[in-house]
């Protein structure tokens, strides 16, 4: 229906005129325009063609557990995420159902598969967010977080770089050896601010902070949250 959202917690984009909410579970994304009050209708539904269905599926318009969502108000992105793939909308959706524009991770908008890492590629993405200057795809199974410089003007645009790997085709965890400034496992959310680039590490147990925001491959992390150093990912009680 147009009020429920159900499990797991959405992810949320809030804009000037909109707030946009990603729900896994129903395989869609629901938009507000100006709500005053609690239990508000959302206005707008991204992912299925009416409110009262859930179903998964590929396509422009179709969704498959979608996570990460950011907007500007005018553009919305969202991580597709068991479809391996970014969506990209050029103008937000205003009626339910639209058709994304661009994808990225995929070569066109039926192929859901995850192939070896490439710098096209992606695996399980769980976030995406633009700075202004960079797009940043937490792409979680490849254990890296990919960046443009700029955003995508063409479906299956390459990245330029990645922070977490040592090359645009290698995608283990911690880099395939131990945990340090350089590795990633399972990246599931990231943020620009002040400055700086926030990426929560989830399977290492941090968050990892990069002063100033990398402008090219393998960034080292100047500081980390949640750990007492890069060289320990263990889960205290």
């Amino acid at each position: 229906d147009v009020l429920s959202i159900t499990e797991p917690s959405p992810k949320i984009a809030v804009t000037a005129t909109k707030i946009i909410a990603s729900e896994t579970r129903s395989n869609r994304v629901l938009i507000w325009n100006h709500p005053s009050s609690s239990g508000s209708a959302a206005s707008v539904v991204v992912g299925q063609g009416a409110f009262n269905t859930r179903g998964s599926a590929a396509g422009a318009a179709g969704l498959n557990w979608p996570s990460g969502v950011w907007s500007d108000g005018t553009r919305l992105l969202v991580a597709d995420t068991l479809n391996n793939r970014v969506l990209i909308w050029n103008t937000l959706p205003a009626s339910n159902g639209a058709s994304a524009n661009l994808v990225l991770g995929q070569a066109d908008f039926a192929t859901t598969t995850a192939p070896a890492p490439t710098a096209s590629s992606m695996n399980n993405p769980r976030d995406v967010y633009f700075d202004g200057t960079r797009l940043f795809v937490a792409d979680s199974g490849n254990h890296r977080v990919m960046v443009w410089n700029g955003m995508p003007t063409s479906s299956n645009a390459p990245a330029n770089y990645v922070i977490g790997q040592a090359s645009l085709t290698a995608g283990s965890a911690n880099r395939g050896g131990t945990v340090s400034e350089l590795s990633l496992n399972f990246p599931s959310a990231l943020l620009v601010n002040n400055g700086s680039l926030f990426v929560s590490d989830s399977r290492n147990g941090r968050v990892m902070v990069y002063t100033p925001v990398p402008g090219g491959p393998n960034a080292a992390a100047q500081a980390v949250l949640g750990q007492p150093d890069f060289m320990t990912n263990a889960v205290p009680a």
